[in-house]
């Protein structure tokens, strides 16, 4: 075989190689951030945590009764509001309402649209809860449902100013827009008192500050 012809082989074997690469590179990146989306979106909510100040309590777990127990991701506690944070991956578009029942999911790989439960209510059930079991005024608590920034929200509608569904990357952006509001700031001893209070029920969970 003649240099020329290793020379062309060689070149063609990187061109193919690379146009494989280039090919695979957006699948393997959307495979890698569904496997770690969790951790992803907690280094998001860390980072709001940390530049605030904000105390902050990640997978929250509280007994509601001897078989049931409330699960929440991340709990922020800003100045004004406290924050419940549930993460989503939707591998396609959401269509839906805030007090709708049920939404509809319309994955990527389908045709298909498959009705799913409104996490948003769901998210404001966990909160009734948290108000309950911190004393905490309900209306101190904001709901968002972090879902990854390639989720359309198509024809999403909500009138609420405490239920937010908002891909990851706009989350500092939601959180400083809300504790710019002009009202009073939570009493730093209930607030303090409220974290211990959770942290105590969620067992071997550190708080963040």
């Amino acid at each position: 075989m003649s240099p020329l012809s290793i020379i062309i082989i060689c070149t063609f074997s990187f061109f193919a190689l690379v146009g494989v690469a280039l090919f695979l590179a957006p699948i393997l990146k959307s495979w890698s951030f569904r496997r770690n989306y969790v951790k992803i979106f907690g280094k998001f909510v860390y980072h709001i945590a940390l530049y605030k100040d904000y105390f902050l309590i990640n997978r929250l777990h509280l007994p509601l009764d001897n078989e049931r127990k409330l699960h929440l991701d991340h709990v922020l506690f800003g100045e004004r509001y406290i924050y419940a944070i549930k993460d989503k991956y939707y591998a396609g578009a959401i269509s839906g309402k805030e007090n709708d029942e049920s939404w509809l999911f319309f994955p990527d790989n389908s045709k298909k649209s498959i009705y799913i439960d409104n996490p948003l209510k769901i998210n404001r059930q966990r909160i009734q809860k948290l108000a309950l079991f911190t004393g905490l005024d309900e209306d101190l608590f904001v709901s968002i449902i972090l879902v990854n920034n390639d989720c359309l929200l198509d024809k999403f509608e909500s009138q609420s100013k405490r239920d937010y569904v908002i891909p990851v990357s706009k989350l500092e952006k939601l959180v400083a827009a809300i504790e710019s509001r002009s009202v009073p700031k939570i009493n730093q001893e209930q607030l303090e008192q409220a974290v211990q209070d959770l942290n105590k029920k969620n067992k071997g969970i550190e708080v963040e500050s």
